[in-house]
């Protein structure tokens, strides 16, 4: 059964006023009708607009309300009620807003936003949010997507976009990220426990005297500060700085150690710089040019400096520039009863050549004080053979050649010297005691033994020849 009412059924004038029914019931349908080209407008409520229109069930329970303001709620006072509004074409597409209670009970749990969509195409039925005529924001199948442009803000303070984390931000308790094509610090990184990369890690101060330094360890005082210093007033680099700190009072600690391949080489420590574990110590081209501050140098293992085949240089050299104190230039000390400086020559090459620019200083000492059964200098020459190799005359075992060319054209050069001056002394001091001296100044020896073959010896024990050019003496003897 239908109610048709039309509009002199609801209202009348009387007295130029509009007039309205107080009670209208109506079931089980309400058709409401206008006539052409006239709008419909129901008012619900008093004439003054004042009170509310309720929708009641059939329990008289408020269901819908409209106040005066404009409000509209939807209530249902049951346990599980759950009421919710629903839009769209059937169950299957449609979206809807309910509130959900807490179980076996009328308080609010949370609020579902939900929509149904039956195609399977991606983000069928997403929420869109458009704010004054622009898309800013939907919620689809991936999540929370907002439009380009845009940028998740708090409080005003934009704090994510699409390709920037917000200026804005100042602190983060994020524990971990992705992977970081690049990131810029402007203070310390703290709490880490480990930081691992890829590429490269990269600190550059574009300041003067910035002088960027990493630090390793524990505080300030028990650390490794690794620094690029630069020149005073300027960004351009001096050195590198490898500084160790430690408030430790045991030697050696603080160290330096370079590990090759799980193996200890190298240790620079108190003492200076010191190979262990057996190594070596190798230098190339021209080796160590500068030690630029005194100390010992340490190496449990041997010192091999080795050049390539190639380059013409000096492999080792030590230079001595200082002519106030005058130190030693290099000084090799042995304990030992091993050969304290051993050259071994294996080519065509000079063992040992000493050149001096000396004037007044002696260029070769032997001090062997101490010295009382080995040799001061000891030169041997000993091969046996089937086939040894000839020696020519002028091919002598031990040579001394001095020379002297003077080309002035006037005054006089004093050319007095010994060649060769050997002397020995024996004195006593001690009254009562006896020294008996014996043996030669000089001996000149030669031994020939022949126990097979044919052996022709015409060897001279002492050859002088004087130049005919001299007055002087070939031989001469005195006894002082």
């Amino acid at each position: 059964m239908s109610y048709k009412v039309v509009n002199s059924d609801i209202s009348g004038s009387v007295g130029g006023a509009t007039t309205f029914l107080d009670t209208v019931t109506l079931e089980p349908t309400i058709d409401i009708a206008a006539p052409s080209g006239e709008d419909i407008q129901v008012r619900l409520g008093d004439a003054a607009g004042a009170n509310k229109f309720t929708l009641l069930d059939s329990a008289l329970v408020a269901v819908i309300q409209a106040d005066s303001d404009g409000t509209i709620q939807i209530l249902d006072a049951s346990n599980n009620g759950n009421p919710q509004i629903r839009m769209g074409a059937t169950d299957a597409e449609e979206v809807h807003f309910q509130s959900i209670y807490d179980s076996g009970a009328q308080t609010l749990d949370y609020v579902l936003f939900q929509t149904d969509a039956v195609s399977a195409t991606a983000n069928k039925g997403l929420f869109r949010f458009n704010v004054d005529g622009s898309d800013i924001l939907d919620i689809d199948d991936g999540g929370i997507d907002l439009d380009t442009g845009g940028a998740l803000s708090i409080n005003g303070t934009d704090v994510l976009s699409a390709t920037v984390l917000g200026s804005g931000v100042l602190a983060s308790s994020l524990t971990s990220v992705g992977t970081l094509a690049s990131l810029a610090l402007g203070g310390a990184i703290s709490g880490a426990t480990t930081l691992g990369m890829a590429g490269d890690l990269t600190d550059y101060e574009a300041v003067n005297d910035g002088s960027p330094s990493i630090f390793l360890g524990s505080s300030s005082l028990e650390r490794l500060n690794i620094q690029a210093v630069y020149n005073s007033g300027a960004q351009t680099i001096a050195r590198i700085d490898f500084i160790t700190s430690t408030a430790s009072g045991t030697g050696d600690d603080g160290q330096f150690r370079f590990t090759v391949d799980d193996v200890a080489i190298l240790d620079i420590d108190d003492g200076g710089i010191e190979v262990t574990g057996g190594g070596s110590f190798t230098a190339g081209l021209s080796g160590i040019t500068t030690l630029a501050t005194s100390g010992v140098y340490t190496a449990s293992g041997a010192i091999n400096v080795t050049i390539a085949n190639t380059v013409n240089d000096v492999p080792f050299e030590v230079v001595q520039n200082d002519t106030t104190n005058n130190p030693v230039a290099a000084s090799v000390a042995n304990t030992g009863t091993g050969n304290t400086l051993f050259l071994n020559s294996d080519g065509n090459s000079v063992s040992l050549n000493v050149d001096s620019e000396a004037t007044t200083a002696d260029v070769l000492s032997l001090d062997g004080n101490p010295l009382t059964t080995g040799n001061l200098l000891l030169a041997t020459n000993t091969l046996s053979g089937t086939a040894l190799a000839n020696r020519s005359a002028g091919n002598n075992l031990v040579d001394v050649t001095v020379s002297r060319t003077d080309a002035r054209t006037s005054g006089t050069t004093a050319d007095d010297y010994d060649v060769v001056n050997i002397t020995r002394t024996s004195v006593t001091t001690g009254s009562g005691g006896t020294m008996t001296s014996a043996g030669s100044v000089l001996r000149l020896a030669n031994t020939v033994t022949q126990t097979d073959g044919t052996l022709t010896d015409t060897v001279n024990v002492l050859e002088i020849e004087a130049d005919t050019d001299s007055t002087g003496y070939a031989i001469l003897i005195g006894n002082e």
